[in-house]
């Protein structure tokens, strides 16, 4: 008999483990909602479905390459490498990123899109970083947000330095799709930014 209570309880926890990492954005009994999140930790993931936007860039005319980089933070990063030169006088040159989310999920309780960001400030002589997030269902936009000048302070070695951005959202709607972009206002930054730990929360 013990051994069958055991049996049942350990089946329980796996369909509670099972609802927990595959509900996607679903709503907690508790009122809170599952993170979605890309954090870059599996190499075989390479970079986790996100892939470069290039027929929805805004007053951009660099080449734009998205790869996975384990190397430089000796962790995986998701890397965006850039090139702003071309459109230094822009307040708002946007080139974007952009992933399924594999299903319609529901935003409600939602309340900001979060990313760790790593610049390297040697890599331009003037200007910064805005910051943009997108959530899509169909072709329809439920959702926008827009963040101000990115001002990173944490030392990350290599050059570079850290930043986590969250930007706020209020949405009850569905989305399928994420479109993220690091927009340059009045740079000539050239060279990779790196994320990591994107995510809705």
């Amino acid at each position: 008999m013990k051994a069958f209570k055991c049996a049942l309880a350990v089946i329980a926890i796996s369909i509670l483990v099972f609802s927990c990492a595959s509900s996607g954005g679903s709503s907690g009994e508790a009122g809170s909602v599952v993170p979605i999140s890309w954090d870059f930790d599996d190499p075989s993931a390479d970079t986790a479905g996100w892939r470069v936007a290039t027929g929805e860039f805004w007053d951009y005319s660099g080449t734009a390459a998205l790869s996975r980089d384990d190397a430089t933070f000796g962790n995986g990063m998701l890397k965006f490498d850039v090139d702003f030169s071309a459109n230094s006088k822009s307040e708002w040159s946007e080139p974007k990123i952009r992933t399924s989310v594999g299903k319609a999920v529901s935003l409600k309780g939602y309340s900001k899109f979060t990313f760790d960001i790593y610049y390297n400030p040697e890599l331009s002589s003037s200007g910064g970083f805005n910051s943009k997030v997108i959530a899509q269902y169909g072709t329809g936009t439920t959702t926008e947000s827009v963040g101000s000048v990115i001002n990173a302070q944490d030392d990350a070695g290599n050059g570079f330095l850290k930043a986590t951005v969250s930007l706020p959202i209020r949405s009850s709607g569905s989305m399928d799709t994420v479109i993220f972009s690091i927009a340059g206002y009045l740079t000539d930054y050239k060279g990779p930014v790196f994320f990591d730990n994107i995510r809705w929360e």
